[in-house]
């Protein structure tokens, strides 16, 4: 997990944090999507070895 912060972080700029985990890439593109209505910010959705996970990139 520490390596996807620090190149999410090396690829933006502003601060990244992990919002959420999901199982599967629909359940956490599902998450991402409703975040994204209300945050108004950009979302990641990062693949790790046992799930998805997603970030909000510039902080919440």
């Amino acid at each position: 997990m520490a390596k996807v912060l620090r190149a999410l972080a090396h690829l933006f700029p502003a601060p990244v944090q992990p919002i959420g985990f999901f199982a599967t890439r629909d359940e956490a593109t599902a998450y991402a999507r409703r975040e994204l209505g209300h945050l108004g910010k950009r979302i990641a959705v990062v693949n790790h070895l046992d799930g998805y996970a997603v970030y909000c990139v510039g902080g919440l």
